[in-house]
């Protein structure tokens, strides 16, 4: 048993909304009430209103999260679907130097199909979460059988359940109840409730959308893939009722976000706690006929909420302005966590602290889509044929200051002044040329830097057999092959 020498190391807990958009909470000055309890967490704490994503996906994101590196640096992309970076994890590093890690994962791409829970003494990934077990990667073996007491719940048989965001809430809960108090710990969640499909639990379904409108918006098609390949139309009506079913699922993330931290709060951990919230991406919902997350670099997806909460380091109310990246993280827990570790790293990654931002800040930020080998040929050759052409591109993004620059493989590239145009309607591209070059100079200076050694390709497919239930989980949310069904209702929602 490791015992705790400092009592003012703090505990860390990681939270990450899957597919939420900065933009839809009303804490970022959105015109609905969608986050009443995120809004109270923001007055306790810092918000940053530049956040910017490294990815445009679940994978290559987290694991740019639990690294602090890029993309182009660590490798994981759609035609590498692993994390096998020689880079330590977060959870490795806490792991070595005396945290309990933990792991609650809802989304199919963190799991031990991918690598993902290195470092965490206990991980529970979508399999465990949905087979009531407990996955324990460490030497221990510690099982988590208390949990399963906790699993039902009040609103489990509700004719459309969540996406795990209650039974995640349950085994965190049990965690802390049962683990090492002598410990800090490190906790890491994956909520997964704002991912298509968009379909809340009641009473959320409607609180956006009117009641008459529910019978037609559940049938309204959300396969994105078939989408971009033009086999049917979304009118901006069948967008408006997407959007409001959208914020309906945000609405239902806070509140069990709020059931936590109130538990956190009832076994008073909670000011002892470094409690960050962010997003791995946001998500498309008609905004220039864009539908989910696959290909573009627009705000919609890469300018992602960041809420960090620890009373004695970041201001109550506090207003940060200044650019960062979700991967700012990562060296930001190791400074407060690890200090004499962080201090022998040599790093330019800012520091999220707002006092110490003064002086380790980006000049610029960066976002990626990488080119896959392999993600093309995973989708039905029937219903690929916008996905395999995107599938062929290498997108970055780059900001500095005002302006954004999206750089395209094929060359149509596009220019933004955020301060004048933050909704990206107007592409300067051309009126622009000299900056248009400047950023193009750094983007060249930055890939030359970041370029990661090229890695064999890996499909989870490969791995099918033994990851038959989360294979399918992907498939269904159309990441995989998504096989064509006669008679297909254009406005057939995913299964």
């Amino acid at each position: 048993m490791v015992v705790r020498k400092n009592p003012q190391i703090p505990n860390i807990l990681l939270i990450v909304l899957d597919t939420v958009r900065a933009d839809h909470l009303s804490c970022y000055g959105y015109s609905r009430e969608t986050t009443p309890f995120l809004d109270s967490l923001a007055a306790e704490g810092t918000r940053y209103t530049q956040a910017i994503s490294p990815a445009i996906w679940t994978l290559p994101t987290h694991v740019s999260l639990h690294t602090g590196l890029y993309p182009s640096s660590h490798g994981t992309d759609s035609s590498h679907q692993k994390m096998d970076t020689q880079s330590p994890s977060l959870a490795e590093l806490l792991a070595h130097n005396g945290y309990e890690t933990a792991g609650f994962a809802a989304a199919g791409w963190l799991s031990e199909m991918t690598r993902f829970p290195r470092g965490f003494e206990t991980f529970c990934g979508p399999a465990e979460l949905t087979s009531q077990t407990a996955f324990t990667p460490s030497a221990r073996n510690k099982l988590l059988r208390v949990i399963q007491k906790f699993w039902a719940g009040p609103d489990s048989d509700s004719e459309f359940p969540d996406k795990k965001a209650q039974i995640i809430n349950r085994s965190v809960m049990s965690w802390l109840e049962n683990r090492d108090e002598k410990r800090p710990f490190f906790a890491f969640i994956n909520f997964f409730e704002a991912h298509s499909p968009y379909l809340p639990p009641p009473p959320y379904h409607t609180r956006f959308l009117d009641p008459e409108e529910w019978a037609y918006a559940r049938t309204i098609s959300q396969r994105q893939t078939r989408y971009y390949d033009g086999d049917f139309e979304l009118s901006s009506e069948d967008f408006r009722m997407l959007k409001d079913l959208y914020d309906g699922e945000l609405s239902y993330l806070d509140h069990r976000i709020g059931e936590l931290f109130g538990f956190l709060k009832k076994k008073d951990i909670l000011d002892d706690t470094l409690c960050i919230i962010t997003a791995d991406h946001g998500e498309n919902l008609g905004e220039k006929n864009h539908f989910g997350h696959r290909y573009c670099l627009y705000n919609t997806l890469i300018h992602v909420p960041l809420l960090i909460r620890y009373p004695e380091i970041f201001p109550a109310g506090h207003v940060e302005d200044t650019l960062v990246q979700s991967l700012d993280i990562f060296p930001t827990v190791m400074e407060l966590a690890l200090p004499d570790h962080a201090r022998r790293q040599s790093s330019d990654a800012a520091i999220l602290v707002p006092s110490a931002l003064k002086t380790r800040k980006h000049p610029f930020a960066v976002s990626e889509k990488l080119v896959s080998g392999v993600a093309a040929q995973d989708i039905d050759p029937d219903h690929a044929r916008y996905a395999e052409r995107q599938h062929s591109k290498h997108y970055m993004a780059i900001i500095r200051d005002s302006h954004k620059l999206i750089w395209v493989r094929d060359g149509l590239n596009e220019l933004y002044d955020l301060s004048r145009d933050p909704t990206e309607e107007r592409n300067l591209i051309h009126d622009c040329p000299e900056k248009a070059e400047e950023l193009l100079a750094l983007i060249k200076n930055w890939k030359e830097e970041h370029q990661s050694q090229p890695k064999e390709d890996y499909s989870v497919l490969e791995e099918q057999s033994e990851n038959s239930q989360i294979i399918r989980e992907l498939k269904a949310l159309g990441y995989l092959d998504e096989t064509h069904q006669q008679g297909d209702h254009p406005h057939k929602t995913q299964d």
